[in-house]
């Protein structure tokens, strides 16, 4: 592998660390080598017809997770296609967003704090995106999620691991035709349970003692 190749290899195998501390990902089996245990929505369970036009729907819940329009229109909607342009990366259910205001977001929450998210973005940026896709968690973090590129059904990953967050929105600024989401991914962030917390405390207590003793 020539130096540059190798170089442009890594840059997108490392994840990007934040200021505030969170770890961006670009790259799918880094994210997952990372985030631990996740539970993955490929969203074949959801009722999906083949594709068309708007209308959809503005948010669908399932399990704990909930995703919404920003802009409360119909701009949604769960396709079934096994091939073509926008494929799925998983199964043949996937998500669409199609985008029909110029300026809108979406938002995947979640009714228990998660610690993990990641998820892919298809066929973003054809044929009239312009300006990247950003994100942002309710706790801060912000970003760009998948970048522009001048082609169709190209496919991004994008993963975030940081502290407890309970949802993630992507915003785009221009007008353009539908992005595709498929595979996504979540690590709920486990409470520790009031007598787990009492046993650990008791647990810490006796080890400080037997080490004074020692």
């Amino acid at each position: 592998m020539r130096p540059i190749a190798l170089c442009s290899f890594l840059l997108a195998m490392v994840p990007c660390l934040l200021a505030n501390g969170a770890t961006l990902f670009t790259n799918e089996a880094s994210f997952l080598s990372s985030a631990g245990p996740v539970e993955l929505e490929s969203f074949e369970s959801q009722p999906a017809a083949a594709p068309h036009p708007p209308p959809g729907f503005s948010a669908r819940s399932s399990g704990p997770w909930t995703i919404t329009n920003s802009t409360d229109t119909a701009d949604l909607a769960f396709f079934n296609q096994p091939t073509g342009v926008g494929h799925p990366t998983h199964g043949v259910n996937y998500l669409v967003w199609y985008g029909q205001t110029s300026s809108s977001s979406i938002t995947f929450a979640f009714s228990t704090t998660v610690i993990a998210f990641g998820i892919n973005i298809v066929d973003y940026g054809y044929p009239s995106h312009s300006t990247p896709l950003t994100f942002s968690t309710d706790t801060g973090d912000t970003g760009v999620a998948a970048t522009a590129p001048a082609g169709s059904d190209n496919e991004q990953f994008f993963g975030v691991v940081s502290a407890p967050f309970n949802s993630v929105t992507f915003t785009r600024t221009e007008l353009a035709d539908g992005v595709v989401f498929d595979e996504m991914y979540y690590d709920l962030f486990a409470v520790p349970e009031p007598g787990a917390t009492f046993l650990a405390g008791v647990a810490t207590v006796g080890l400080v003692a037997l080490r004074r003793r020692k």
